[in-house]
């Protein structure tokens, strides 16, 4: 079986994870994830740049958290990069 890329553990998780106006901040996030401790490093960047998609909203120091008006690129985001 494959290892899913770190980027898809992290949206795999936070889907799981999802409350509506409940951010999570990184670590709660890489906490939870299917991300192994020598994967943090790249995870924590992957977090960052999480920031910046459409799909998700950004919380600032409270974390991130999924765009419900976005779940088309979410959608397109999973089924393209996320096998």
């Amino acid at each position: 079986m494959r290892k899913p890329s770190v980027k898809c553990a992290l949206l795999a998780a936070m889907i799981a994870k999802h409350k509506w106006g409940t951010p999570i901040d990184e670590e709660n996030l890489l906490s939870i994830a299917a991300v192994e401790s020598n994967d943090y490093p790249a995870a924590r960047e992957v977090f960052d740049d999480l920031r910046s998609e459409p799909y998700i909203t950004n919380r600032g120091n409270r974390g991130i958290e999924l765009n419900n008006s976005e779940f088309g690129a979410l959608a397109n985001v999973l089924y393209y990069d996320c096998k």
